[in-house]
């Protein structure tokens, strides 16, 4: 441990914390981590981005549209659940939380239409 007493995991959720609360920084800090959620390649990556994506609530309709797609096609997403929302499957989760962001009812439609699909999967 250094002699600040902080650890490395201390100091990122620190400037994660700040980086959230700037609202410039905020925006940029939703599109890498939508990016994230659709380059992710395996479960365990998925997971640690979206414990910070889903503590956010500033994404745009094209981070918004972006993610839906991304966890339309990108197995590690779909196939996946999510620990931190009681063991749902992060489509499920997902749609919720468009829902609620600032671009979600851009893509309101195709959130509604992607959870049909899910329904009759």
């Amino acid at each position: 441990m250094p002699a600040s007493g902080l650890t490395a995991d201390d100091i990122a959720n620190e400037t994660i914390k700040r980086l959230q609360d700037r609202p410039g920084l905020s925006a940029l800090l939703a599109a890498s981590l939508v990016q994230a959620m659709d380059d992710s390649r395996n479960f365990k990556s998925t997971d640690i981005v979206w414990l910070r994506l889903r503590e956010l609530h500033n994404l745009d309709s094209n981070q918004c549209a972006q993610l839906l797609e991304a966890t339309k096609s990108n197995t590690q997403i779909y196939w996946a659940k999510s620990a931190v929302d009681g063991g749902r499957s992060y489509s499920r989760v997902i749609c919720d939380f468009l829902r609620a962001q600032p671009g979600g009812a851009t893509i309101a439609a195709d959130v509604d239409s992607y959870e049909l699909y899910l329904t009759k999967a």
